[in-house]
Protein backbone atom coordinates (compact mmCIF):
# COMPACT_ATOMS: atom_id res chain seq x y z
CA UNK A 1 0.00 0.00 0.00
CA UNK A 2 1.27 3.47 -0.92
CA UNK A 3 1.05 6.48 1.36
CA UNK A 4 -0.72 8.91 -0.96
CA UNK A 5 -2.76 9.21 -4.12
CA UNK A 6 -3.07 12.71 -5.58
CA UNK A 7 -5.81 13.48 -8.07
CA UNK A 8 -5.32 16.73 -9.94
CA UNK A 9 -6.84 18.68 -12.80
CA UNK A 10 -4.01 19.01 -15.32
CA UNK A 11 -0.39 18.31 -16.18
CA UNK A 12 0.86 21.59 -14.72
CA UNK A 13 -0.56 20.77 -11.31
CA UNK A 14 0.70 17.19 -11.66
CA UNK A 15 4.25 18.36 -12.36
CA UNK A 16 4.12 20.94 -9.59
CA UNK A 17 3.00 18.41 -6.98
CA UNK A 18 5.52 15.84 -8.19
CA UNK A 19 8.30 18.39 -7.87
CA UNK A 20 7.18 19.32 -4.37
CA UNK A 21 6.70 15.78 -3.08
CA UNK A 22 10.22 15.02 -4.24
CA UNK A 23 11.43 17.46 -1.57
CA UNK A 24 10.11 15.97 1.68
CA UNK A 25 12.66 17.77 3.85
CA UNK A 26 11.57 21.14 2.47
CA UNK A 27 7.93 20.24 3.17
CA UNK A 28 8.92 18.95 6.62
CA UNK A 29 7.43 15.55 5.99
CA UNK A 30 8.93 12.08 5.87
CA UNK A 31 9.77 10.39 2.59
CA UNK A 32 6.51 9.00 1.24
CA UNK A 33 5.38 6.70 -1.55
CA UNK A 34 2.85 8.36 -3.82
CA UNK A 35 1.17 8.37 -7.19
CA UNK A 36 -0.36 11.29 -9.07
CA UNK A 37 -3.26 10.97 -11.50
CA UNK A 38 -4.81 13.59 -13.78
CA UNK A 39 -8.59 13.59 -14.12
CA UNK A 40 -9.69 13.59 -17.75
CA UNK A 41 -12.47 16.02 -16.81
CA UNK A 42 -9.93 18.55 -15.55
CA UNK A 43 -11.15 20.98 -12.85
CA UNK A 44 -14.88 20.23 -13.04
CA UNK A 45 -14.08 16.52 -13.16
CA UNK A 46 -12.13 16.79 -9.92
CA UNK A 47 -14.88 18.81 -8.28
CA UNK A 48 -17.84 16.68 -9.32
CA UNK A 49 -16.34 13.21 -9.53
CA UNK A 50 -13.19 12.93 -7.38
CA UNK A 51 -15.01 10.75 -4.86
CA UNK A 52 -16.11 8.22 -7.49
CA UNK A 53 -12.69 8.26 -9.18
CA UNK A 54 -10.91 7.55 -5.89
CA UNK A 55 -13.36 5.11 -4.33
CA UNK A 56 -11.88 2.00 -6.05
CA UNK A 57 -8.43 2.99 -4.74
CA UNK A 58 -9.34 2.94 -1.04
CA UNK A 59 -7.36 -0.21 -0.31
CA UNK A 60 -4.31 0.85 -2.31
CA UNK A 61 -3.45 4.15 -0.59
CA UNK A 62 -3.48 5.43 2.98
CA UNK A 63 -4.50 8.98 2.02
CA UNK A 64 -5.97 10.87 -0.93
CA UNK A 65 -5.49 14.51 -1.92
CA UNK A 66 -7.50 16.30 -4.61
CA UNK A 67 -6.17 19.53 -6.14
CA UNK A 68 -7.84 21.73 -8.74
CA UNK A 69 -8.32 25.38 -9.69
CA UNK A 70 -11.13 27.62 -8.51
CA UNK A 71 -11.51 29.28 -11.93
CA UNK A 72 -12.87 27.30 -14.87
CA UNK A 73 -15.60 27.75 -17.47
CA UNK A 74 -18.93 27.08 -15.80
CA UNK A 75 -17.49 26.96 -12.29
CA UNK A 76 -19.95 27.49 -9.41
CA UNK A 77 -19.99 30.98 -7.95
CA UNK A 78 -19.11 29.78 -4.45
CA UNK A 79 -15.79 30.50 -2.80
CA UNK A 80 -12.82 28.16 -2.98
CA UNK A 81 -13.57 27.15 0.61
CA UNK A 82 -17.13 26.21 -0.32
CA UNK A 83 -15.88 24.07 -3.22
CA UNK A 84 -13.43 22.36 -0.86
CA UNK A 85 -16.15 21.73 1.69
CA UNK A 86 -18.41 20.16 -0.93
CA UNK A 87 -15.59 18.01 -2.32
CA UNK A 88 -14.48 16.93 1.16
CA UNK A 89 -18.02 15.95 2.13
CA UNK A 90 -18.22 13.60 -0.85
CA UNK A 91 -14.77 12.17 -0.17
CA UNK A 92 -15.55 11.60 3.50
CA UNK A 93 -18.19 9.00 2.66
CA UNK A 94 -15.45 6.55 1.68
CA UNK A 95 -12.17 7.92 2.98
CA UNK A 96 -13.24 9.46 6.28
CA UNK A 97 -10.56 11.85 7.51
CA UNK A 98 -7.91 10.32 5.24
CA UNK A 99 -8.77 12.48 2.23
CA UNK A 100 -8.86 16.21 1.60
CA UNK A 101 -9.09 18.70 -1.23
CA UNK A 102 -7.27 21.93 -2.00
CA UNK A 103 -8.82 24.45 -4.38
CA UNK A 104 -6.32 26.95 -5.80
CA UNK A 105 -7.85 30.41 -6.12
CA UNK A 106 -8.01 31.42 -8.81
CA UNK A 107 -5.45 29.18 -10.57
CA UNK A 108 -2.08 27.44 -10.17
CA UNK A 109 -0.18 30.55 -11.27
CA UNK A 110 -0.94 32.01 -7.81
CA UNK A 111 1.67 29.60 -6.40
CA UNK A 112 4.53 30.79 -8.60
CA UNK A 113 5.29 34.25 -7.31
CA UNK A 114 7.79 34.72 -4.51
CA UNK A 115 11.03 36.59 -3.97
CA UNK A 116 13.11 33.52 -4.80
CA UNK A 117 15.80 34.05 -7.47
CA UNK A 118 14.87 30.64 -8.88
CA UNK A 119 11.66 32.11 -10.29
CA UNK A 120 13.55 34.27 -12.79
CA UNK A 121 15.86 31.41 -13.74
CA UNK A 122 13.11 28.81 -14.29
CA UNK A 123 11.02 31.27 -16.30
CA UNK A 124 14.03 31.95 -18.51
CA UNK A 125 13.98 35.63 -17.66
CA UNK A 126 16.70 37.51 -19.64
CA UNK A 127 19.09 39.49 -17.43
CA UNK A 128 19.21 42.47 -19.79
CA UNK A 129 15.62 43.30 -18.83
CA UNK A 130 16.58 43.77 -15.19
CA UNK A 131 14.82 42.05 -12.32
CA UNK A 132 11.51 40.37 -13.14
CA UNK A 133 9.50 41.96 -10.34
CA UNK A 134 10.62 45.43 -11.39
CA UNK A 135 9.60 44.72 -14.98
CA UNK A 136 6.17 43.47 -13.85
CA UNK A 137 5.70 46.58 -11.72
CA UNK A 138 6.57 48.83 -14.65
CA UNK A 139 4.10 46.96 -16.85
CA UNK A 140 1.34 47.28 -14.24
CA UNK A 141 1.12 43.61 -13.31
CA UNK A 142 2.52 43.92 -9.77
CA UNK A 143 1.69 46.71 -7.31
CA UNK A 144 4.56 48.00 -5.20
CA UNK A 145 4.48 46.37 -1.77
CA UNK A 146 2.11 43.55 -2.78
CA UNK A 147 3.03 39.90 -2.09
CA UNK A 148 2.24 38.84 -5.66
CA UNK A 149 0.76 40.20 -8.89
CA UNK A 150 -2.91 41.13 -8.86
CA UNK A 151 -3.52 38.67 -11.71
CA UNK A 152 -0.94 35.91 -11.35
CA UNK A 153 -1.86 34.19 -14.61
CA UNK A 154 -1.62 37.33 -16.74
CA UNK A 155 1.74 38.12 -15.10
CA UNK A 156 3.07 34.65 -15.95
CA UNK A 157 1.82 34.90 -19.51
CA UNK A 158 3.39 38.33 -19.98
CA UNK A 159 6.72 37.29 -18.48
CA UNK A 160 7.04 34.04 -20.43
CA UNK A 161 5.99 35.80 -23.62
CA UNK A 162 8.69 38.43 -23.07
CA UNK A 163 11.24 35.72 -22.26
CA UNK A 164 10.06 33.64 -25.24
CA UNK A 165 9.71 30.57 -23.03
CA UNK A 166 6.39 28.70 -23.07
CA UNK A 167 4.56 28.33 -19.75
CA UNK A 168 4.63 24.55 -19.61
CA UNK A 169 4.31 21.69 -17.15
CA UNK A 170 8.09 21.25 -17.29
CA UNK A 171 8.58 24.84 -16.07
CA UNK A 172 6.13 24.11 -13.25
CA UNK A 173 8.21 21.11 -12.22
CA UNK A 174 11.41 23.16 -12.33
CA UNK A 175 9.92 25.83 -10.07
CA UNK A 176 8.47 23.30 -7.65
CA UNK A 177 11.80 21.53 -7.41
CA UNK A 178 13.81 24.62 -6.51
CA UNK A 179 11.84 27.55 -5.11
CA UNK A 180 11.70 27.69 -1.32
CA UNK A 181 8.36 26.37 -0.07
CA UNK A 182 8.53 28.87 2.78
CA UNK A 183 8.40 31.82 0.38
CA UNK A 184 5.00 31.06 -1.12
CA UNK A 185 2.35 32.91 0.87
CA UNK A 186 -0.66 31.68 -1.10
CA UNK A 187 -3.31 30.36 1.29
CA UNK A 188 -4.08 27.23 -0.77
CA UNK A 189 -0.38 26.36 -0.88
CA UNK A 190 -0.11 26.81 2.87
CA UNK A 191 -3.20 24.64 3.35
CA UNK A 192 -1.69 21.87 1.23
CA UNK A 193 1.50 21.98 3.30
CA UNK A 194 -0.53 21.76 6.50
CA UNK A 195 -2.49 18.76 5.21
CA UNK A 196 0.66 16.91 4.22
CA UNK A 197 2.26 17.75 7.56
CA UNK A 198 -0.74 16.43 9.47
CA UNK A 199 -0.53 13.14 7.58
CA UNK A 200 3.21 12.65 7.15
CA UNK A 201 4.87 15.28 9.30
CA UNK A 202 8.34 15.13 10.78
CA UNK A 203 9.23 17.03 13.93
CA UNK A 204 12.58 18.15 12.49
CA UNK A 205 14.02 19.16 9.14
CA UNK A 206 15.34 22.21 7.36
CA UNK A 207 13.39 24.26 4.84
CA UNK A 208 14.27 24.24 1.15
Amino acid sequence: MKDLIVLCADKKIENTIDGLLGRPTALRIRQISYEIKVHSGRDPGCFHYAHSFLRPLLLQYDHALVIFDRDWDGAPTQSAQALEDATNARLRAGWGDKAASVVISPELEAWVWSDSPHVEFELGWPSHLGDLRGWLERKGFWSTGADKPSDAKKAIEAATREARLPWTAAVCRGLAGKVSVDRCTDSAFQKMKAILSSWFGETSGSSG
